[in-house]
């Protein structure tokens, strides 16, 4: 059977200390600091990404910066892995460079 829970601040803190992604001090706190609204079903995914981030899981990218990302990738890679709190680490990495088109048939 699906689950069809609304996703709320209070859900994601939930599903997030059960997982131990974050400890019950972090849940407190963000639900604490959305104290108004975390109990209101997050409609948009861009704020469900927000939400994620605002509990120390996620690193946002906005699109308006995507045209900057591969200048830097690796700062963003370690940001991501510094959300682990040191259980990975990132090295050595190299952003894929896009293929080049291919010729249209006339």
């Amino acid at each position: 059977m699906a689950n069809t829970q609304a996703i709320t601040y209070v859900r994601l803190a939930e599903v997030l200390t059960g997982l131990g992604m974050i400890t019950e001090d972090t849940a407190r706190r963000v639900l604490d600091e959305a104290a108004s609204y975390a109990a209101e079903p997050i409609r948009r995914r861009h704020e469900i990404a927000c939400a994620l981030e605002s509990f120390g899981v996620a690193v946002a990218i906005h699109s308006e910066d995507v045209d900057f990302a591969d200048a830097h990738y690796g700062w963003l890679l370690n940001e991501a892995a510094a959300l682990t709190g040191g259980k990975v680490t990132v090295s050595g990495t190299k952003r894929p460079q896009p293929s080049p088109p291919r010729p249209r048939r006339a």
